[in-house]
């Protein structure tokens, strides 16, 4: 099997995590793939969890070297990689089980050098966040390399490459440690001629909770930011030079309006702007300055330095949005060091001493973590001894009176904090990165919103679970309006959840006391808030703790019942009932199956037309006498009453025989007395179809060919491609003709269909008739119009005058190649029979299309018109020119000189091996024999 996709893995110590993202791999509905994973050195058990895949699947291949880095470990996937594409995944993420089948079928479909998919993050409680910027590019079929989206996409993952390309532009990952993705993903954006989305989600990025060991993105030492700034740097230094390349070349195009030349100049600049406040906002403030705590000193003037320089390439409408985004940052008056920033706290963070000693550091830890860097910290002098010394350090970390009880240490820490903002931790409460930040966006949005509140999920174990009680505080139904206020807050008893105005405490002479749990009921009570489902923080409380805590008996009697009942109302438990339903039903079906008797009968069954079976079940159907057969012929979809009667013949016919994709046979199962037989309706094999270059979901179509016992070809060579589209035993491909082209091969028959012919069209006779045959044409998923750029008038004028040229669309194609226009010598006969036409004619001129296996039996030549050959990007399996039994022409002006050769001197010496070995099976007998293996599977 040869590799389509190459997936390269760059793996170092992710034991935790690598067997996850290997099953996700190994469980694809794409199966042509190799997964190559470099270990970088590993010390932990990564190495013979990998190598266990590698035992049981030789398409996983390990390699194994020094600690290099990540860069360094990519680059050597992809010198090792086979595929046509290229895949780069992380270890400790996970891919959907037809993510690299969306993502192939992508790039066939749409003949793209890119194809790039939605990922989603796939946070510590199993939730995932889409990101909206891949969401927009996957619905866009034809992506502009300026396109903004773009800009916020320098991820790998979500991405399917050319491997030619990369090599072609001799592409390497540089070797720094920060943003080398971004970096190689720009470089390639710019060498490529169409990207595509895909619009299905492709990668699940796992982000791990900061009490996970820290990743590398997560320190900002002074190092790190120099490789990013490299990084930037590149990645803005290629924009700006494509750019200048591209309005050189439309400027000194002469057939470029004004217009086009303002439109491209006005969309770059708007890029360019938007590339330059990108590298300012998300990957400079909020990748690192609002780290700031946990960088090193000479990490913030480096940062300042750099938004000077990448500022004047801003438009000053948007900067004036950054600020506005950024706004407790206050930009406008330049970044504060950490010297500056604990002295103007937008938050002061007070913590009691009524959390857990053994959890306190990782309470403080998780502070430091969060995104709003100016913040100070008031903690209970008990809590001292408990906290490391590197924490201790820190000039904003201020320990308050040991011997003060509860309500005397909120009252010292209220009256020193300088904050706006106040968040009391009186729990054992953990803040995701981004919480505090949200929820101070909420409260500055927000002016008569006194407090913000937000979920709890609590830390079980390695997985994060649900607090029913909770949960149930933060209903739909209970979040807003005058509901609001319900009995079920008492189970929101907690402060470390909640943000508060410090204005709006000692406006409200809010009063504490040593029962926090009764605090919070009670300035639920006078305050003004509001609940958010969006944001969440952590905890190890559980439901017991809440619902003892709160003492409340009508909310403990009634919560249960109250939170089953909305959720139940969600589309996702919608979804969930419908799909058991659905599964149910088939449950049903099967169990029906199960019982009905077979009966020695024997059924045709073709979804393409209606009323009348395709001429190969036709030949069969008519060859074979003797025992019962039922038809069903009708185009999808197909009513109820339909399916009814191809289930109920489904299930009680010993042999089934087909034409075509027949959905119903991937539905059920069979039993192992019947027997499947697949008349294909194709000769030969020229383009790629089936599994080799599937049309719809690729398990869907393994499910379906996978009934198939017997598939007769038209020649013994053929075994392996028609297994490979089928993706069964190549023992189940037989040899025994194609029951259709035995009309070709009678004599008697066929110069009977001549003679009705030239009775229909006189004008014909004494004509040497030139069949001109090409087939459609697709962009992605849908048909164009096809352009055989023929100069018709030439062409005309060309032709000997014994010679006819009969154009014979494909059946799908419904317009007319000669516009209106009328010649003497050529028409459009799409009204007649092919096979006639391929009769009456002594020359055929094709493209693609599969008529050339029927007519190589006629002993005619054939002439291969592709003026879009450079362009057609389906696969074959015949090597294509070499193996065609004609000459291959791609210009227009030189058919007359060849349809002239073909007539008076026809080369047929490739014809007859051609012959040989696509069609060597087809005698005149094939519906005989065919005939023959059904009668031997109803004995």
């Amino acid at each position: 099997m040869s590799e389509q996709i190459s997936i390269i893995i760059p793996v170092y110590n992710t034991e935790d995590y690598i067997k996850e993202m290997l099953d996700s791999i190994e469980g694809q509905t794409f199966i042509k793939y190799e997964a190559i994973i470099i270990d970088d050195g590993s010390t932990d058990r990564s190495e013979s969890i990998i190598k266990g895949f590698c035992d049981r699947d030789s398409r996983f291949k390990y390699h194994k070297q020094e600690n290099q880095g990540v860069s360094a470990a990519r680059n050597k996937g992809l010198e090792l990689a086979q595929g046509k594409y290229v895949a780069f995944f992380d270890a400790d993420d996970v891919i959907p089980p037809d993510a690299l089948e969306r993502l192939y079928r992508a790039m066939r479909e749409e003949s793209a050098d890119l194809a790039i998919g939605i990922m989603s993050e796939l946070k510590a409680d199993d939730n995932t966040k889409v990101n909206s910027h891949t969401k927009a590019l996957s619905k866009n079929k034809d992506i502009q390399k300026y396109d903004t989206n773009l800009i916020w996409s320098f991820s790998l993952a979500n991405k399917l490459f050319k491997r030619e390309i990369i090599e072609a532009s001799h592409l390497r990952f540089a070797p720094i440690r920060h943003t080398e993705d971004g970096l190689f993903v720009f470089h390639y954006v710019y060498k490529c001629r169409k990207i595509t989305g895909c619009n299905s989600i492709v990668y699940l990025y796992r982000k791990r909770p900061f009490w996970e060991k820290k990743s590398v993105t997560q320190h900002a030492t002074v190092e790190l930011l120099e490789d990013f700034i490299y990084a930037l740097d590149h990645i803005a230094e290629l924009a700006e030079e494509n750019v200048k390349a591209d309005m050189k070349r439309i400027r000194n195009d002469q057939y470029a309006s004004k217009a086009e030349v303002d439109e491209l100049e006005a969309f770059t600049r708007i890029y360019l702007s938007s590339l330059y406040e990108r590298l300012i906002s998300t990957s400079l403030i909020n990748g690192f300055y609002r780290q700031v705590w946990n960088a090193d000193d000479e990490v913030v003037p480096r940062i300042a330095e750099k938004i000077a320089e990448y500022r004047t390439h801003v438009f000053p409408s948007m900067w004036q949005k950054t600020l506005e985004r950024q706004g407790d940052l206050k930009l406008e008056k330049g970044l504060k060091d950490k010297n500056t920033l604990f002295q103007i706290p937008q938050v002061s963070f007070i913590v009691s001493d009524r959390v857990s000693a053994e959890k306190i550091d990782w309470i403080i830890k998780g502070i430091y973590n969060q995104m709003v860097p100016a913040f100070e910290i008031f903690v209970h002098g008990k809590l001292k001894q408990h906290i490391s010394p590197e924490l201790q350090q820190y000039n904003n970390l201020f320990f308050l009176d040991e011997d003060a009880g509860l309500k005397e240490f909120k009252e010292q820490a209220l009256k020193k904090s300088k904050g706006k903002f106040l968040n009391f931790i009186d729990e054992d409460v953990y803040l995701d990165r981004e919480t505090i930040h949200k929820m101070y966006q909420k409260l500055s949005e927000t002016v008569n919103v006194e407090f913000i509140t937000v979920l709890l999920k609590p830390i079980m174990g390695d997985e994060i679970g649900m607090l029913e009680s909770h949960q149930t505080v933060f209903l739909k139904k209970y979040a807003i309006g005058k509901q609001k206020r319900n009995m079920f807050n008492a189970f929101d008893w907690m402060s470390g959840n909640k943000l508060f105005r410090k204005s709006a405490i000692k406006g409200r002479k809010i009063k504490f006391s040593n029962d926090p749990v009764r605090d919070i009921q009670s300035i639920y009570g006078k305050m003004e808030f509001i609940k958010v489902l969006s944001v969440h923080m952590f905890t190890t409380l559980d439901d017991h703790d809440i619902i003892t805590a709160a003492d409340a008996f009508w909310p403990r009697l009634r919560y249960r019942s109250v939170l089953w009942k909305e959720l139940a109302k969600t589309k996702e438990n919608v979804k969930k009932r419908k799909e058991e339903r659905e599964a149910q039903k088939h449950k049903w079906v099967n169990f029906i199956r199960r019982c009905l008797p077979i009966r020695k009968k024997v059924l045709f069954i073709s979804v393409r037309e209606t009323g009348k079976l395709l001429e190969n079940s036709q030949a069969v159907y008519d060859a074979v006498q003797g025992v019962k057969k039922v038809v069903i012929a009708a185009r999808t979809p197909h009513n109820a009453k339909v399916q009814r009667k191809i289930k109920w013949h489904l299930f009680t016919s010993r042999v089934i025989v087909t034409d075509d994709y027949v959905k119903y046979l991937g539905m059920y199962d069979l039993k192992d007395k019947q027997k499947v037989i697949q008349l294909w309706h194709a000769c030969g094999l020229f383009k790629k179809f089936g599994l080799d270059h599937p049309s719809q979901d690729i398990e869907k179509e393994r499910k379906i060919h996978g009934r198939y016992d017997y598939v007769p070809v038209s020649s013994g060579g053929l075994q392996d491609g028609y297994a490979s589209a089928f993706g069964i035993d190549p023992r189940k491909i037989v040899p025994l003709g194609v029951p259709r082209t035995d009309m070709l091969l009678d004599k008697r028959g066929t110069d009977s269909m001549r003679q009705d012919f030239y009775e229909r069209h006189e004008s014909l006779k004494g004509k040497k008739i030139v069949l001109y045959a090409p087939t459609f044409r697709e962009k992605g998923t849908k048909r164009i119009e096809y352009k055989p750029r023929i100069n018709w008038q030439q062409l005309s004028q060309s032709l000997d005058k014994d010679v006819v040229l009969i154009i014979k669309n494909h059946p799908v194609m419904k317009y007319d190649l000669l516009k209106g226009k009328k010649f003497p010598n050529i028409k459009n006969m799409n009204s007649e029979s092919t096979h006639v036409l391929m009769l009456a004619s002594e020359l055929l001129i094709t493209d693609y299309s599969s008529v050339i296996f029927e007519y190589a039996l006629l002993d005619k030549p054939i002439i291969f018109y592709c003026p879009d050959y450079q362009h057609y990007e389906r696969d074959f399996y015949l090597n294509f020119p070499e193996d065609l039994a004609g000459e291959l022409i791609t210009e227009g002006e030189k058919l007359p000189a060849a349809i002239h050769k073909e007539l008076h001197v026809p080369d047929l010496d490739r014809l007859e091996a051609f012959r040989k070995r696509t069609m060597g099976a087809c005698d005149g007998h094939s519906a005989e024999r065919v005939a023959g293996l059904i009668k031997d599977c109803l004995k």
